[in-house]
Protein backbone atom coordinates (compact mmCIF):
# COMPACT_ATOMS: atom_id res chain seq x y z
CA UNK A 1 0.00 0.00 0.00
CA UNK A 2 1.46 3.32 -1.01
CA UNK A 3 1.01 6.36 1.17
CA UNK A 4 0.87 9.80 -0.31
CA UNK A 5 0.47 13.20 1.22
CA UNK A 6 1.80 14.93 4.30
CA UNK A 7 4.06 12.67 6.37
CA UNK A 8 3.39 14.75 9.49
CA UNK A 9 -0.26 13.63 9.55
CA UNK A 10 -0.93 10.30 11.30
CA UNK A 11 -2.50 7.52 9.28
CA UNK A 12 -5.97 6.32 10.27
CA UNK A 13 -7.58 3.05 11.37
CA UNK A 14 -9.14 2.90 7.89
CA UNK A 15 -5.63 2.65 6.45
CA UNK A 16 -4.87 -0.29 8.75
CA UNK A 17 -8.14 -1.98 7.72
CA UNK A 18 -7.19 -1.54 4.06
CA UNK A 19 -3.73 -3.02 4.71
CA UNK A 20 -5.28 -6.03 6.43
CA UNK A 21 -7.79 -6.45 3.60
CA UNK A 22 -4.93 -6.66 1.08
CA UNK A 23 -3.68 -9.64 3.12
CA UNK A 24 -7.10 -11.29 3.01
CA UNK A 25 -7.93 -10.49 6.63
CA UNK A 26 -11.26 -9.02 7.63
CA UNK A 27 -12.54 -7.27 10.75
CA UNK A 28 -13.62 -10.53 12.39
CA UNK A 29 -10.02 -11.25 13.41
CA UNK A 30 -9.14 -8.10 15.26
CA UNK A 31 -10.19 -6.15 18.29
CA UNK A 32 -10.01 -2.40 17.93
CA UNK A 33 -9.89 -0.13 20.94
CA UNK A 34 -11.89 3.04 20.53
CA UNK A 35 -9.52 5.11 22.66
CA UNK A 36 -5.86 6.06 22.34
CA UNK A 37 -3.72 4.22 24.91
CA UNK A 38 -0.44 5.67 26.10
CA UNK A 39 0.53 2.49 27.97
CA UNK A 40 0.01 -1.25 27.65
CA UNK A 41 -1.85 -1.14 30.96
CA UNK A 42 -4.34 1.39 29.56
CA UNK A 43 -4.79 -0.65 26.39
CA UNK A 44 -5.41 -3.82 28.43
CA UNK A 45 -7.99 -2.06 30.60
CA UNK A 46 -9.73 -0.62 27.52
CA UNK A 47 -10.31 -4.08 26.01
CA UNK A 48 -10.65 -6.03 29.28
CA UNK A 49 -7.62 -8.31 29.11
CA UNK A 50 -4.49 -8.77 31.26
CA UNK A 51 -1.50 -6.60 30.30
CA UNK A 52 0.50 -9.64 29.18
CA UNK A 53 -2.13 -10.26 26.47
CA UNK A 54 -1.40 -6.89 24.84
CA UNK A 55 1.15 -6.70 22.04
CA UNK A 56 3.12 -3.46 22.01
CA UNK A 57 4.25 -2.17 18.63
CA UNK A 58 7.36 -0.05 19.14
CA UNK A 59 9.38 1.96 16.65
CA UNK A 60 13.17 2.06 16.80
CA UNK A 61 16.10 3.23 14.73
CA UNK A 62 19.02 0.83 14.57
CA UNK A 63 22.03 2.48 13.00
CA UNK A 64 19.56 5.00 11.53
CA UNK A 65 17.33 2.38 9.87
CA UNK A 66 13.72 2.12 11.09
CA UNK A 67 12.59 -1.17 12.59
CA UNK A 68 9.41 -2.21 14.36
CA UNK A 69 9.49 -4.48 17.41
CA UNK A 70 6.46 -6.41 18.64
CA UNK A 71 6.71 -7.33 22.33
CA UNK A 72 4.37 -8.38 25.10
CA UNK A 73 2.59 -5.66 27.05
CA UNK A 74 4.48 -6.66 30.17
CA UNK A 75 7.90 -6.82 28.46
CA UNK A 76 10.62 -4.31 27.54
CA UNK A 77 12.95 -4.21 24.55
CA UNK A 78 16.59 -4.83 25.38
CA UNK A 79 18.52 -2.31 23.26
CA UNK A 80 21.68 -4.43 23.38
CA UNK A 81 19.87 -7.52 22.04
CA UNK A 82 18.01 -5.48 19.41
CA UNK A 83 21.27 -3.91 18.28
CA UNK A 84 22.92 -7.32 18.04
CA UNK A 85 20.05 -8.58 15.87
CA UNK A 86 20.48 -5.57 13.58
CA UNK A 87 24.29 -5.63 13.56
CA UNK A 88 24.85 -2.43 15.53
CA UNK A 89 25.93 -1.57 19.05
CA UNK A 90 23.49 -0.62 21.82
CA UNK A 91 24.36 3.05 21.45
CA UNK A 92 23.15 2.96 17.83
CA UNK A 93 19.67 1.82 18.95
CA UNK A 94 17.22 4.65 19.55
CA UNK A 95 13.52 4.50 20.33
CA UNK A 96 11.48 6.70 17.98
CA UNK A 97 9.98 9.86 19.45
CA UNK A 98 6.41 11.04 18.81
CA UNK A 99 7.20 13.08 15.68
CA UNK A 100 9.44 10.32 14.30
CA UNK A 101 6.73 7.73 14.87
CA UNK A 102 4.27 9.74 12.79
CA UNK A 103 6.74 10.78 10.09
CA UNK A 104 8.48 7.42 9.62
CA UNK A 105 6.00 4.77 10.77
CA UNK A 106 2.74 6.66 10.23
CA UNK A 107 1.23 6.54 13.70
CA UNK A 108 1.50 8.13 17.11
CA UNK A 109 2.80 6.01 20.01
CA UNK A 110 -0.16 4.27 21.64
CA UNK A 111 -1.98 3.84 18.33
CA UNK A 112 0.80 2.13 16.41
CA UNK A 113 -0.24 -1.03 14.50
CA UNK A 114 2.22 -3.63 13.16
CA UNK A 115 0.72 -3.37 9.64
CA UNK A 116 -0.16 -0.54 7.30
CA UNK A 117 3.05 1.34 8.04
CA UNK A 118 4.07 4.41 6.08
CA UNK A 119 6.91 2.51 4.38
CA UNK A 120 8.21 -1.04 4.07
CA UNK A 121 10.51 -2.00 6.95
CA UNK A 122 11.47 -4.97 9.07
CA UNK A 123 9.05 -6.01 11.81
CA UNK A 124 10.66 -8.13 14.52
CA UNK A 125 8.41 -10.32 16.67
CA UNK A 126 9.60 -11.29 20.13
CA UNK A 127 9.41 -15.05 20.65
CA UNK A 128 7.84 -14.52 24.09
CA UNK A 129 4.57 -13.69 22.30
CA UNK A 130 4.21 -17.41 21.61
CA UNK A 131 3.23 -17.92 25.26
CA UNK A 132 -0.29 -16.87 24.21
CA UNK A 133 -1.19 -19.07 21.20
Amino acid sequence: IAVSGDDSTPLTPAFVAAALATCGLDGDRRLVATEHSATAEQAAAAVGVPTECIVKTLGFFCGGAPVVALVGGDDRVDAKKLGKLRGVGRRKVKMAGVEECVRVFGYEPGSFPPVGLRAHMDVLIDSSLMRHP
